[in-house]
């Protein structure tokens, strides 16, 4: 099992990202959530953290191999006091966007995706793998002589 851990406080790439980038190339823009990835044999997961957002707040695409993850969440509060009058009005905005290159080997049309407890769990199953055939190699067939 591979996993790597997205560091917001770095803005040089490691090693290792790079390393990985042979599997999951990832793209984002600045208000970057973190995501984890596992490979296991029969399968990738891609796990995102996404605190105080919900299913609605989320979207997935996937165009060309490439996996778009997506958020929003907009929340807007106020205080008032005991008439009623408004003391205190604050609104605030979260939004973020991945983008992931999948390996060859994933099964696009299985994708699956569930979100819990602030959680977005995506799996990637990997297509069977096929065993190579083998190819006879045969003499060229000779003309008849004329």
């Amino acid at each position: 099992m591979s996993r790597a851990l997205w560091q917001p406080w770095f803005t040089e790439r490691s090693p290792f990202e790079f390393d990985f980038d042979s599997h999951f190339p990832v793209h984002s823009s600045r208000n970057v959530t973190n995501l984890d990835f596992e490979e296991h044999e029969t399968k990738y997961m891609v796990y995102a953290d996404l605190p105080g957002l919900g299913e609605d707040d989320i979207k997935l695409e996937l165009n060309n191999r490439i996996l778009t993850i997506s958020g929003e969440k907009n929340v807007e509060t106020q205080d008032k006091d005991s008439t009623g009058n408004i003391r205190v009005s604050s609104r605030r905005s979260r939004s973020f966007k991945r983008t992931v290159q999948l390996p060859e080997d994933v099964d696009e049309s299985s994708i699956k995706a569930t979100m819990d407890k602030g959680v977005l769990e995506v799996s990637l199953p990997k297509q069977p793998t096929t065993e190579p055939r083998k190819i006879e190699v045969s003499k060229p067939k000779t003309l008849p002589s004329a």
